[in-house]
């Protein structure tokens, strides 16, 4: 109950979403299930990294620069790799919340808020690189409550991606 030290671990780590997803935490301990008995291909792996993963995340120097990068962040366990890819909303790190930028000609930017100052506001779109908005020209920034990365991402690939 020390509010202090809640807010100085999620400023550090994250909020953890308090209202669980039953069907994500479903599709986690079917795909748990499913690896613990089926050994993956590296090779197609890499693969799947380079034609989906690397618009936001870097690993071993290759990919983008939106997300994580994940060559060591968020596999420290099969539970975590498991749930950071398909429960990606359960934790959102700070420095990874997904903000949307409303400028004042009615452009709406969505990423990550690379830079946010008094002069103005940078953020970093996946597979798009980096928009910088003068300060005087956002009408107002929201953030979400939702991770960058796509829910659902079971859906569009065979298991053995």
């Amino acid at each position: 109950n020390d509010r202090e030290a809640l807010w100085a671990v999620e400023k550090a780590f994250g909020k953890i979403r308090e209202e669980r997803n039953p069907a994500r935490e479903k599709v986690v301990a079917e795909m748990a299930a499913y690896f613990r008995e089926n050994l993956g291909d590296p090779h197609r792996g890499q693969t799947v990294f380079r034609n989906l993963c690397a618009q936001c995340h870097t690993m071993h120097g290759e990919g983008g620069k939106v997300g994580p990068d994940i060559t060591s962040d968020g596999r420290a366990s099969l539970e975590q790799l498991l749930t950071n890819v398909f429960d990606p909303s359960l934790v959102i790190g700070p420095a990874y919340q997904v903000a949307t930028v409303v400028t004042k000609d009615g452009r709406n930017l969505t990423g990550l808020l690379a830079e946010d100052n008094e002069q103005r506001v940078v953020v970093r779109m996946p597979g798009e690189g980096e928009e910088a908005v003068p300060r005087n020209r956002v009408k107002y920034t929201r953030v979400s409550k939702l991770s960058m990365m796509p829910e659902g991402i079971e859906a569009s690939l065979d298991k053995k991606d």
